[in-house]
């Protein structure tokens, strides 16, 4: 079986949350990205799947913010 995992911006509250929920209710991986740490932090408290969501905070409009990550690769 192949494992899924998505990237979600905005992934702490709102309608970023509820996809998040979604997607982890059909097995699937979660990235949550959000500026704030805390809040994803309290997010994925709530989503309560530990082993299936990892947390990446900072602005992913900054460009220089997005050369420094490594997004493909996913572990």
């Amino acid at each position: 079986m192949t494992t899924q995992t998505v990237i979600i911006t905005g992934g702490a509250t709102g309608l970023g949350y509820a996809i998040a929920e979604a997607f982890l209710h059909n097995q699937v991986n979660v990235i949550l990205n959000g500026k704030t740490f805390s809040k994803l932090e309290t997010a994925a408290q709530k989503l309560d799947q530990p082993d299936r969501i990892h947390l990446v905070a900072g602005d992913i409009t900054d460009p220089t913010w997005l050369c420094r990550r490594n997004w493909w690769v996913v572990r």
